[in-house]
């Protein structure tokens, strides 16, 4: 029996669709420092991929909320004037 849709559930026309996060310690399988430059390497080749129709760039999981950080972080969060004056 399929599980009821619920808050984390996607109801499509076909399934079912329930997200499912695991934890993995990569130095059981192979070294770190290994795995962290094969996944430097997989990037770097992700972003050469070539581009899609009206994009500047190629961004990874993640990365935009680094950028965002970053800028937070010399220029401040900006406010947005409606929450502001509420």
């Amino acid at each position: 029996m399929l599980p009821q849709p619920g808050r984390f559930a996607l109801q499509t026309r076909s399934h079912l669709c329930i997200p499912f996060f695991m934890a993995l310690n990569i130095e059981f399988f192979r070294p770190i420092i290994d795995f962290k430059n094969q996944m430097d390497e997989m990037i770097a080749l992700l972003k050469r991929s070539p581009l899609a129709v009206g994009r500047d760039e190629i961004l990874v999981a993640g990365e935009k909320e680094f950028l965002y950080e970053k800028f937070n972080h010399v220029h401040g969060v900006p406010l947005v004037k409606p929450i502001v004056d509420d």
